[in-house]
């Protein structure tokens, strides 16, 4: 998973990068599980690609434990939440970044 900075002029919303105590690892959470955490105090965030480089491995372990799918409603529809995030905390996962870290690319804010 690619670790990038988050703009704090703009931040973006999105899977935080952090150090797990009780697993002793790097994981990346999801936005909506980051319940009192502002978007402006995301330093590091995931930039949304993330891949497995054995996928028959990580299926197996997705059947045998699953994920939560987590809903959100919005505009009265309910719509599942991606879990792409969630599945670090399952297998062995790599986080890299590069030497120059500049922030994502946020949407655009309009006055």
């Amino acid at each position: 998973m690619e670790v990038v900075g988050n703009d704090p002029e703009n931040p973006q919303k999105g899977g935080m990068a952090a150090f797990d105590s009780l697993s002793g690892k790097d994981v990346m959470i999801e936005a909506f599980q980051l319940k009192g955490i502002e978007n402006h105090e995301i330093k590091y965030l995931n930039k949304n690609f993330n891949h497995f480089p054995k996928p028959y491995e990580s299926w197996s372990i997705l059947k045998e434990h699953g994920l939560n799918m987590h809903v959100s409603v919005k505009n009265d529809y309910i719509y599942f939440q991606p879990v792409q995030g969630d599945i670090n905390f399952l297998v062995s996962a790599e986080f890299f970044k590069r030497k120059v870290l500049k922030p994502i690319k946020a949407k655009i804010k309009f006055p």
